[in-house]
């Protein structure tokens, strides 16, 4: 089972929420939802950089969602948010895979 991301520019900006979750359950994957999808992680282009203090409270919010799930896997479809819920998860020392969603598709299509 893996937890799922929501990205703020796939869900606000593409209205993409099902069709992510749809693909890696057609992969074989039991998805599970994150409490309070809607919240960023953070990264959000330049936002990091220009509050880095306040994107790195935000991971660690969306890493405590995470952890509320059980799950050891988190998938998304925004590089960015990948690379900043894997810094935060490092730093936290949190056993944690964080992968995209056509990864952990084509793992499953080898």
């Amino acid at each position: 089972k893996i937890a799922y991301h929501d990205s703020c520019q796939s869900l606000r900006q593409l209205g993409l929420k099902s069709e992510p979750r749809r693909v890696l359950e057609l992969a074989g994957y039991e998805v599970v939802d994150l409490p309070d999808i809607a919240n960023c992680c953070g990264f959000g282009g330049t936002f990091s950089l220009e509050w880095p203090r306040v994107a790195d409270r935000l991971a660690e919010w969306k890493l405590d969602a995470i952890a509320k799930t059980g799950c050891e896997v988190i998938a998304s479809d925004n590089p960015g948010c990948l690379m900043h819920i894997a810094a935060a998860a490092r730093k936290r020392h949190m056993k944690l895979r964080v992968a995209h969603v056509l990864e952990l598709v084509a793992e499953h299509l080898a």
